[in-house]
């Protein structure tokens, strides 16, 4: 290979270091201010008819949970939806630990049992 064609090709792929970093970075920011708790109507809507008790869904930390998402139930009944912003990079990769959660929603009690198996099975798209 010449000097030519060589520096060419690392120019090339430091070009597309940058712009694959670009990408991600653009992809991360839209992720950061998306609005969670309309995923959570729409998959209410698809995955339930509308059905399903609503629950808020917010950013969060629940690393000390070791987790990915988390769903709480309250004292009233109510839920919350906690994603973990560090482990979900993607639309993609959120959009599925909702589905998780929002499963947890459904068959709550059944942790990850033959309810919720059967919940996230109807969920793959």
């Amino acid at each position: 290979m010449t000097k030519n064609c060589r520096d060419i090709l690392i120019s090339l792929v430091a070009l597309a270091v940058i712009v694959f970093g670009i990408r991600y970075h653009v992809m991360r920011e839209r992720l950061r201010h998306a609005d969670l708790h309309s995923w959570h109507q729409q998959e209410n809507a698809t995955a339930f008819g509308g059905n399903l008790q609503d629950a808020s869904v917010e950013w969060g930390d629940p690393r000390e949970e070791k987790a990915e998402g988390i769903t709480y139930r309250y004292s009233d009944d109510s839920f919350a939806i906690t994603i973990d912003r560090n482990s979900n990079t993607s639309e993609s990769h959120t959009r599925e630990t909702l589905r998780h959660e929002v499963c947890h929603v459904a068959t709550w009690g059944d942790e990850h049992g033959p309810k919720w198996q059967a919940c996230m099975s109807q969920r793959i798209d």
